[in-house]
């Protein structure tokens, strides 16, 4: 079962100087025009997770597992089709009505939009305040 996918779409990245930060897994950046897709599934604790092998660009980069359950975070990116440019423009405007970040906040401040559906589907969709954006 996906318990949750997280949108984030490219042009909602932002550079930064990486630094050493342990044992946290970088990602890679979704091509322009696509959207990074992470996902959150859950097992049960014995089963073992396969990817098919005509999932392009997947990746398998997580695994935590309990006597009760797995979780397996996996990590995708597909092209933006008409549906999701929907519902990004859609969330967009929602950014307009939400108060902007206070004063002094850096461009890039991130905003999160949370969508929790009747048929158990939970997204989130990552986007970024900029003057350029809104």
């Amino acid at each position: 079962m996906r318990a949750l996918r997280i949108l984030v779409p490219a042009s909602e990245l932002r550079s930064f100087v990486e630094q050493d930060q342990g044992d946290l897994v970088w990602l890679p950046t979704p091509s322009k025009g696509s959207v990074a897709v992470v996902s959150i599934f859950l097992t049960s604790p014995d089963a073992e997770l396969s990817l098919p092998p005509e999932t392009r660009d997947a990746r398998i980069f997580g695994k935590v597992q309990t006597p009760v359950r797995t979780a397996w975070a996996i990590y995708a990116y597909n092209p933006i089709d008409q549906t999701i440019a929907k519902v990004i423009a859609a969330e967009r405007a929602k950014l307009k009505v939400i108060p902007a970040p206070a004063a002094g906040w850096p461009s890039g401040t991130r905003a999160s939009l949370w969508e929790d559906r009747t048929d158990h589907i939970r997204d989130t969709l990552e986007l970024a305040y900029s003057d350029d954006a809104l």
